[in-house]
């Protein structure tokens, strides 16, 4: 694709950054309200973004393309992350009709660079079975988790 930047997000752009959550969580098969998921993500941004919160697009000039968020979470001591810094990346949606022209590798990598930029200790993300290829191609291994996530059922 022609004359598309890859940038951070900025205020400017927790619309569309909103809009493309909808999109996502569509893509993934959740069933989604979506004026509900559009007015809580514009929310969780306008609190987070340029905090806990980092944002990567690609762009051209008419529409974001691609996009991905960090979430950076501070943790207390733990021998395989020593400065008490994770970092997950989530959302990473790049839309159909640009897909597969490098944008979500380029979108990842200006978030694992903020991240290192960061003082990340460990970086994570859940994987889709769209994404696996990208995420290893970054370095991105399975975890075999000592101890296996819970999550409460209510």
């Amino acid at each position: 694709m022609e004359n598309v930047i890859v940038r951070p997000a900025e205020k400017k752009d927790i619309p569309a950054l909103a809009e493309i959550r909808v999109r996502f969580l569509h893509d993934l098969q959740y069933a989604v309200d979506d004026e509900a998921c559009f007015t809580q993500t514009v929310r969780f941004l306008e609190e987070g973004l340029g905090c806990l919160v980092f944002g990567a697009l690609a762009e051209d000039s008419q529409r974001v393309l691609a996009a991905g968020l960090l979430l950076m979470q501070k943790r207390p001591y733990h021998p395989l992350a020593q400065k008490g810094w994770a970092g997950e990346i989530i959302n990473m949606y790049t839309e159909p009709d640009a897909r597969k022209q490098g944008l979500g590798g380029q979108v990842l990598d200006a978030l694992i660079f903020k991240a290192h930029e960061l003082g990340v200790d460990k970086l994570f993300l859940n994987a889709s079975e769209a994404g696996l290829h990208l995420y290893q191609s970054r370095g991105f291994v399975e975890a075999k988790p000592r101890h296996p996530m819970m999550v409460l059922k209510h």
